[in-house]
């Protein structure tokens, strides 16, 4: 006679206990996963911002490095560009320092035919964001030079929630002044310095730079 052995199943409790053991490390890898991107996602954002940072370090020291000086200037023509326009103003706001700047610069580019230039007004100011009061470091651009209407032309971010801009200047790497005006001081800065903070991990971190414009266009 044949011993049959009977083919023995998962018991209900069995299949309850796996099922919880299964759903308790689902929610562990579930949770550690979110952590972990929550941590990637923090670290992305706090370089993302210090790029953004040093990329708008480096666009202000080519604008001033582009500055148009008081030779290009026709004299006697009456139109916008007639004379050198550079202004920064110190601006405080509960406490903390946003500048605001608006001056011409110029640039070289090449056809097929010459080596041309063009002048356009460009202005440096921080707008604070109604919805989250966070401020923003804007950089607008016109199209023509035009110091009677700086706030003409197109802007774009170049960093947000910024904790101060700072620009200061000095006609010898010494005593640092807050404010330029060209038509008060009747040259420009021979030295520039400008200071970005914003805050990272909750602590500020900033990036300065000292820029010494060429004075090419002669």
């Amino acid at each position: 006679m044949k011993n049959v052995t009977k083919k023995r199943g998962f018991t209900l409790i069995e299949i309850l206990l796996v099922s919880a053991l299964m759903g308790t490390l689902f929610v562990m890898m579930f949770g550690t996963f979110f952590q972990i991107n929550e941590i990637v996602s923090f670290q992305t954002s706090a370089s993302d911002r210090a790029t953004s940072a040093l990329n708008s370090l480096n666009t202000l020291a080519a604008d001033f490095n582009n500055l148009v000086t008081d030779n290009w200037y026709n004299k006697e023509a009456t139109y916008d560009i007639a004379r050198p326009y550079f202004l920064v103003k110190k601006n405080i706001d509960s406490g903390k320092r946003f500048d605001f700047a608006s001056f011409i610069s110029g640039q070289y580019y090449s056809n097929n035919m010459a080596l041309q230039s063009r002048v356009h007004t460009v202005t440096y100011y921080v707008k604070e964001d109604e919805t989250n009061q966070k401020k923003t470091l804007f950089r607008r651009e016109s199209v023509f030079a035009d110091y009677k209407n700086p706030h003409s032309g197109i802007s774009l971010p170049l960093i947000e929630e910024i904790e101060e801009f700072k620009i200061e200047f000095s006609v010898n790497g010494d005593n640092w002044v807050d404010d330029w005006d060209y038509d008060e001081k009747k040259s420009f800065p021979k030295y520039i310095q400008v200071t970005i903070k914003w805050e990272q991990n909750n602590t500020i971190r900033q990036l300065s730079r000292i820029i010494l414009p060429p004075i090419l266009w002669l």
